[in-house]
């Protein structure tokens, strides 16, 4: 896992664009549509204004194929 700041810092975008990308990773995008269930968002147990977003099954399964596509032996 890893916090909404960290992902923001690391990608460059702002507080708004990171919010609004990791609703439609979720499984419930902001504007009541599905979202992508690739990641949840929990809150910091120790920061209760931080989220930890993590990976999802479904996410890890395409970050694994990800990962076969672009480092496939050939």
């Amino acid at each position: 896992g890893c916090h909404t700041h960290a992902l923001e810092d690391a990608l460059e975008c702002s507080p708004a664009s990171g919010s609004r990308n990791t609703d439609w990773l979720s499984k419930n995008h902001r504007l009541n549509k599905p979202g992508l269930d690739l990641i949840t968002k929990e809150v910091d147990p120790d920061n209760k204004r931080r989220l930890i977003l993590k990976l999802t099954p479904k996410g890890k399964a395409f970050v694994k194929e990800i990962k076969s596509t672009l480092y496939e032996q050939t």
